[in-house]
């Protein structure tokens, strides 16, 4: 049965996270279809249509707060089998996001609604939205525990209604067991911006220095593009001047761009250590975290709702937020015990391979074929 699927979400080359897992889960899944699925790429209101050098995969935009660009939008995602809505507070326009409810109630196929953010504590208004959504919503898909009990337990929603799909993984080139022993790499990669703990983990640089050879702790990743509309590159400077100030220009390094996902791939490859300083204490569903579990890489996290369920069996090291000392010991100890690295690979491949996008892909699809079997029957 082929089930081409029609997404609304950001997508390429926009920059975001929700942009880079829905080409990612396309692509995975347009393995599985002679029949393509395509996407309804979300513009900001007031954006002009873009033209020329448009992505084969996108089918339409939306500008949102744009009835006649929704209608037409709607008219080219109701030609699908399945609809999949990406939702994340902040990409979408109206109070909280409220115009996402537009788009799900015009949609006349069965929808399935992936939420990348379930809060433990929502204002009023994201509270509104988000079980409006999941009651417009044929499905609803989370990608963690924790996600799946909060959207059950604190909204109310029908637990018939969820589903727990993991977050999908690139397959990382295969590497050595063992640390290098000249200058071990410490990554962390993604947008940059206020709340991703990236001062504490400099700090926590500054208390490695006694080591030989010491650790070279890399940032990958442009600076968020809301972040430069509202300050430009101060926060980026800010974190540049913290390293100077500290002396540590020799074992910190920023790579300021927007990588490739091959070239991404290849960070994570040769690196010795991921690091997940992040201040959130929200955080349900990260992908970063999902790539370095899927490429059997030592983990150090803060303390995270998705870190602390994917982790605690012992796949890494979860530590307090904003304790830098305690960053340092843990990167210390994985550093200076072979032993470390092997357990945590060893528990990392119990479950690696559910990670990867091509199974992640076959789990949407065998959803929707049960949901249109449903429809049919029914």
């Amino acid at each position: 049965m082929e089930t081409p699927f029609g997404f609304v979400s950001t997508f390429p080359p926009t920059l975001c996270g929700i942009a880079s897992f829905t080409a990612s889960l396309m692509s995975a899944i347009n393995e599985y279809q002679d029949c393509p699925s395509s996407v309804i790429a979300l513009l900001e209101p007031g954006d002009i249509f873009p033209q020329g050098n448009v992505p084969p995969e996108v089918a339409g935009f939306l500008r949102q707060n744009d009835d006649y660009s929704l209608k037409l939008a709607l008219k080219i995602l109701n030609k699908n089998n399945i609809a999949i809505i990406q939702h994340e507070f902040g990409i979408y326009d109206g109070p909280d996001g409220d115009e996402v409810l537009k788009i799900a109630s015009g949609t006349r196929i069965p929808l399935i609604t992936i939420l990348h953010t379930v809060m433990r504590d929502p204002t009023p208004g994201q509270f509104r939205v988000l079980t409006k959504l999941c009651e417009l919503s044929t499905i609803v898909v989370v990608m963690s525990k924790t996600a799946q009990t909060h959207i059950i337990n604190l909204y109310g929603i029908d637990p018939s209604k969820v589903r727990l799909l993991p977050h999908g993984a690139p397959e990382i080139p295969a590497v050595s067991l063992e640390l290098p022993k000249a200058h071990p790499m410490i990554l962390t990669w993604g947008l940059l911006g206020p709340g991703k703990g990236l001062e504490l983990a400099i700090s926590a640089m500054g208390l490695l220095k006694d080591m030989e050879p010491a650790p070279h702790y890399v940032v990958v990743g442009k600076t968020h593009p809301k972040v430069i509309a509202r300050e430009g590159e101060r926060y980026r400077e800010s974190l540049e001047k913290l390293v100077r100030d500290s002396g540590l220009e020799e074992i910190v390094s920023f790579v300021p761009e927007y990588l490739e996902r091959s070239e991404i791939i290849e960070h994570i490859a040769r690196a010795s250590i991921i690091l997940l300083p992040y201040e959130t204490t929200e955080q349900t569903t990260s992908g970063v975290l999902t790539e370095a579990l899927a490429a059997l890489k030592p983990i150090v996290s803060t303390e995270f709702p998705h870190a602390v369920e994917l982790l605690s069996g012992g796949a890494g090291i979860v530590v307090p937020h904003n304790d830098p000392k305690a960053i340092a010991r843990a990167i210390r100890s994985i550093i200076q015990d072979p032993a470390v690295v092997l357990k945590m690979q060893q528990k990392s491949r119990e479950f690696a391979g559910e990670l990867l996008w091509p199974v992640v892909a076959a789990s949407y699809i065998s959803l929707a074929h049960s949901l249109l079997t449903t429809q049919v029957s029914a």
